[in-house]
C-alpha cells in the first residue's frame, strides 16, 4: 500500500472506517466517493479533501490547514479545522470549529452549527495543528454566490444540536476543547451573525441511531478498536428561552479571497497570495482567512514592509513629481520663447543658443533624477531583500511557504 493510500479513504459504501489518534499525524488525507459511510479521522492533520460523499456521517479532527468539501451532499460532518470551505454541495450540516471564516461556494441548502465532537487526545491535536479552540468563527459565513439570492444557508435551530463522542478502549476519556454559546447548551454567550433569511431548506438526511454500526472497513489497521466501541449519542436538551441571551442583529461586511489556488501533482495545493502596495495605505491586508498559513503573520509581514518601503516609495513619487514638472517647465518655456520670437527680432544664433541651453538643461536634470530614482530604488531593493531572507529564515521555510517582496508587491507562495 503506498503513503496516498495510507492517508485516503476512496470508493466505499456503507462502512465504518476509523483513523485512530496518531495514524495521521500531520498529513493530508483524502475522503473520495463514499456513500453511506461513517467516518472517524480521530487525529490532527495538515490539510483535509472530501469529493463525492453523499449520506455519509463524517468526524474530522483538527486540520492545521483548510478542509475541502467539494461535491457532496446529503451528509452530516463535524469538521474542527483552521478554515472551512465548500463548493457545489447540498443539504449538508456541519458542525464546525473554525478559525478563520467559513466560504461556502455554490452550494445550497447548508446548515452550520458549533462543534460538537470529543474522542481522547483531541485537546492535543488541537495545540499540535496550532489551533485556538476559543477562537471559533463558525458562524461568520461568507457566501461567494449571495447575489444569486437566498437559501445558501442557515444556522441550525439549538433544538436540533446534539453532542457527540467517541470512546476508544485502552485511551483516556474523549475531550472537545471547543467552548460554544449558551444558545447551543454551553457557557459563553457569543454574538451570532444573522445569515440571510434562508428559503426552502430542507433538513438533511437524519442519521439513524437505532442501527447497530456497520463493521470496521480495515480491521487490522485498527486493532485497538471494535465495533461496539462506535459513537456513543449524548441527547442534548436546549436552554429554555429566558437563559438565552437575544441575538444582535449585526451584518459583518467580508472580503472575497484573494487567492489563486491549484493543485500539483502531489495531491498538495500551492496558494498564491498576492498583495500590492497603494500610496498611502501600504500594503492592504484584505484576506480573512489563509487556508493553511497563519494570519497572523503574514499581517506581521505585511505591517513590517510597509515600514521599510514607505520611505522609498514616497522618495519615488517625489523624483517622478519632479520628473513630471521639469518636462511640463520645458515646454511652457519653449512656448514663451516662440511668443517672445514673433514679438521681437532676434538674431538666429541667439535663438539657436537658448534652445540648446534648454535642451541640455532639460536632459541633465531628467539624468540626474533618473540616477537617483535607480539608486533610491536599488538601496530600497537590498533593505527588503535582506529582510525578506530573514523572514523565509524565520517563519515561512518550515511552513512550506515561500516570501517574495520588492518594493511594490508582495508574493506568498504556500504549499
Amino acid at each position: 500500500m503506498s503513503s496516498i493510500d495510507n492517508f485516503t479513504f476512496k470508493g466505499e459504501t456503507g462502512k465504518t472506517l476509523i483513523k485512530s489518534p496518531g495514524s495521521i499525524q500531520g498529513q493530508v488525507f483524502n475522503l473520495m466517493q463514499l456513500e453511506g459511510c461513517t467516518i472517524y479521522l480521530l487525529d490532527h492533520s495538515d490539510a483535509v479533501y472530501v469529493d463525492e460523499c453523499r449520506n455519509c456521517t463524517i468526524f474530522i479532527g483538527p486540520v492545521q490547514g483548510s478542509c475541502f468539501l467539494r461535491n457532496c451532499n446529503t451528509s452530516t460532518f463535524s469538521i474542527a479545522c483552521n478554515q472551512i470551505r465548500t463548493r457545489d454541495c447540498t443539504e449538508l450540516t456541519i458542525f464546525l470549529y473554525s478559525q478563520a471564516d467559513p466560504h461556502i461556494e455554490k452550494s445550497f441548502g447548508i446548515k452550520f452549527a458549533p462543534y460538537n465532537f470529543s474522542y481522547p487526545f483531541q485537546d492535543k491535536h488541537f495545540q499540535a495543528a496550532k489551533l485556538n479552540p476559543d477562537a471559533n468563527k463558525w458562524s461568520v459565513v461568507y457566501d461567494h454566490n449571495s447575489s444569486e439570492g437566498e437559501g445558501h444557508f442557515e444556522y441550525l435551530p439549538p433544538n436540533q444540536f446534539v453532542e457527540e463522542s467517541k470512546e476508544i478502549s485502552g485511551f483516556p476519556p474523549p475531550v472537545n476543547p471547543v467552548q460554544r454559546s449558551v444558545m447551543y447548551g454551553g457557557n459563553i454567550r457569543e454574538d451570532i451573525i444573522p445569515p440571510r433569511a434562508a428559503k426552502n431548506i430542507q433538513s438533511p438526511m437524519p442519521v439513524r441511531r437505532d442501527l447497530p454500526p456497520p463493521a470496521i472497513a480495515n480491521p487490522t489497521d485498527n486493532q485497538n478498536l471494535s465495533a461496539q466501541e462506535d459513537r456513543r449519542y449524548v441527547p442534548f436538551n436546549s436552554p429554555k428561552m429566558g437563559e438565552v441571551s437575544q441575538v444582535e442583529a449585526k451584518i459583518q461586511n467580508q472580503v472575497q479571497l484573494n487567492a489563486n489556488i491549484s493543485q500539483n501533482e502531489d495531491l498538495g495545493i500551492i496558494q498564491v497570495l498576492t498583495y500590492n502596495y497603494r500610496q498611502g495605505q501600504g500594503f492592504e491586508y484584505d484576506y480573512t482567512g489563509v487556508t493553511s498559513f497563519p494570519n497572523e503573520i503574514i499581517r506581521g509581514t505585511l505591517e513590517s514592509l510597509d515600514v521599510i518601503v514607505k520611505p522609498f516609495n514616497e522618495s519615488l513619487n517625489l523624483l517622478f513629481l519632479c520628473s513630471m514638472l521639469v518636462v511640463i517647465g520645458f515646454f511652457v518655456l519653449f512656448l514663451q520663447f516662440f511668443i517672445l520670437r514673433m514679438t521681437s527680432e532676434w538674431r538666429k544664433e541667439a535663438w539657436a543658443i537658448v534652445i540648446v541651453f534648454i535642451c541640455i538643461s532639460f536632459i541633465v536634470l531628467q539624468v540626474i533624477i533618473f540616477l537617483k530614482k535607480r539608486n533610491l530604488s536599488k538601496d530600497g531593493e537590498i533593505k527588503v531583500l535582506e529582510f525578506v531572507t530573514q523572514e523565509n529564515s524565520k517563519s515561512y521555510e518550515q511552513r512550506k511557504a515561500t516570501l517574495n517582496a520588492t518594493l511594490n508587491m508582495v508574493r506568498i507562495e504556500i504549499k
